[in-house]
């Protein structure tokens, strides 16, 4: 939990519309929209880095955002990447969270 979510988050219905973010979580309580991109572990590195400029759009429409993608990519360690990248220009100034997950089932 944070500002954004509570125990009441709930998924709903995610809009048509450009742009239009894998999943969409509303918390009804604090009155927000959380939306989720998911890449999936066959993504390349290009792709989740498309999916970053994804999540940051996606604030246009959602108080918060969340990155879901394969800790390992192409043999990169594009995870590490990622929390590297986030620390120096997103983390306490966009509100966006990067979930990483090894190997082809999330666990």
């Amino acid at each position: 939990m944070n500002p954004f979510i509570s125990n009441n988050t709930q998924a709903i219905a995610s809009p048509n519309n450009f742009p239009s973010p894998d999943a969409l979580f509303q918390d009804r309580q604090k009155r927000t929209k959380i939306a989720l991109e998911f890449k999936p572990y066959t993504e390349t590195k290009r792709g989740i880095m498309t999916g970053v400029g994804q999540a940051i759009a996606y604030l246009n429409k959602s108080h918060a955002s969340i990155l879901v993608c394969s800790s390992k990519v192409e043999d990169f360690d594009i995870g590490d990447y990622l929390k590297k990248t986030f620390k120096k220009f997103i983390y306490g100034k966009l509100p966006i969270a990067l979930f990483t997950y090894d190997g082809e089932k999330l666990e």
